[in-house]
């Protein structure tokens, strides 16, 4: 119901500060909510004939984030070595060598580091590790993962638990770019937990808005003129269509402006953009 029945094509609507963090909304429809455990289900969306879609985002961004923002040297040393930092998480959280450790427990270990770098608690850890690999842990055993989580990044663990506070106490926090996000509802009383939550969440969701946006205008000033059309964006992924002959160019163009933005920021740790040319808006690995 939403194919335009003149252009063939869904037209959905964006707004640059639909969320508190300064994150892109979508609506009507909202492309940045397809179901990304149905692995084909982006094929639906297709280049016409004789184009591709490039679709570039960034590895592991907001662990990236933290990692500069903390200054972890666990994390800044994992990302300038190339090394997994979930097999490292996992390694240390089931007491095995890293050649040891399974892709069940390195899952496990990817959800407790994406999980706790919000302040995640143990209750909401162990849905967390349900949801997202099908492992019903009890409460004890979430909790022992979050500590042995807050021992191995001791300045990850503080650096949460002051831009918590802040959050609470002042009611606003700042993106390293320098935005100014509110952590309490103006003129309406905000629970400490969630002013809390806020204050760890959106230094690090904002600082990766903040970033894209600063790559999509270097890359529109130099994409625009060739006819590309940037055609979606999901938080930290660009999503574009071009005429097939370019795709690899107009690809290594997104990547490069993708990685000197979020430079700007990090430059403590490389920031990796991941970069997809299809036929179709192919889902990220």
């Amino acid at each position: 119901k939403f194919i335009n029945p003149v252009t063939g094509r869904v037209h959905p609507s964006f707004n640059q500060v639909g969320a508190r963090s300064g994150r892109f909304a979508c609506n009507n429809p909202n492309l940045q909510q397809q179901p990304s455990r149905l692995k084909t289900w982006r094929h639906i969306y297709k280049a016409m004939p004789g184009y591709k879609i490039v679709a570039a985002d960034w590895s592991q961004i907001e662990l990236r984030i933290v990692g500069q923002l903390s200054q972890e040297p666990a994390y800044i040393e994992a990302y300038n070595d190339k090394k997994d930092l979930h097999r490292r998480t996992a390694s240390q959280m089931f007491d095995l060598p890293l050649e040891q450790v399974t892709d069940a427990q390195r899952s496990m270990a990817k959800s407790v580091n994406f999980g706790l770098n919000y302040g995640m608690g143990s209750a909401t850890l162990k849905e967390k590790l349900k949801m997202d690999v099908g492992i019903d842990k009890p409460v004890e055993e979430a909790q022992r993962l979050k500590e042995v989580f807050q021992d191995m990044y001791p300045n990850v663990t503080n650096y949460l638990y002051k831009s918590g506070e802040k959050g609470f106490s002042q009611g606003y926090v700042y993106t390293a770019a320098g935005r100014l996000c509110l952590t309490m509802n103006p003129g309406i009383e905000t629970p400490e937990y969630t002013a809390k939550n806020r204050g760890k969440n959106l230094p690090i969701q904002g600082l990766c808005a903040d970033m894209l946006k600063i790559a999509m205008r270097e890359i529109f000033l130099k994409l625009e003129p060739a006819g590309v059309k940037l055609i979606n964006t999901v938080h930290d992924e660009l999503v574009f269509e071009c005429k097939a002959e370019i795709a690899d160019e107009v690809g290594e163009i997104v990547k490069t402006e993708m990685e000197k933005a979020g430079k700007q920021f990090l430059p403590d740790l490389p920031c990796v953009s991941e970069v997809t040319i299809d036929n179709y808006w192919r889902h990220q690995q």
